[in-house]
């Protein structure tokens, strides 16, 4: 885990799932992303399952430390260890952006 002044971010756990499941349903997360579809509950589950066995990507949680808060989600894809290098993208809830929270994590 990592902290700050204000936020943790630890690697995504199952309670994680329905506020990252609705941040990334919500259309100005979705007119962002590479894969711009719906997700629905299952889904989510399914995919939550094939990404803790992947050594590829890996998903983190911002939360606030004031409240406990899921309020954002840190993606790293295409790992390559042997090139060392990796895709990295954040993803904020729509009230908290515009205030430095992706920069922080």
């Amino acid at each position: 885990m990592l902290f700050s002044n204000r936020l943790c971010v630890r690697l995504m756990e199952v309670q994680d799932l329905e506020k990252a499941r609705l941040l990334h349903n919500e259309e100005s997360t979705l007119n962002r992303l590479s894969d711009p579809f719906h997700v629905s509950q299952e889904e989510q589950v399914e995919w939550f399952r094939n990404l803790s066995k992947s050594r590829k990507q890996r998903r983190y949680s911002i939360i606030t430390l004031v409240d406990d808060e899921l309020v954002g989600v840190i993606r790293i894809d295409q790992i390559d260890l042997v090139n060392q290098s990796c895709e990295i993208g954040a993803d904020v809830i729509p009230s908290m952006r515009g205030q430095g929270i992706a920069y922080e994590a």
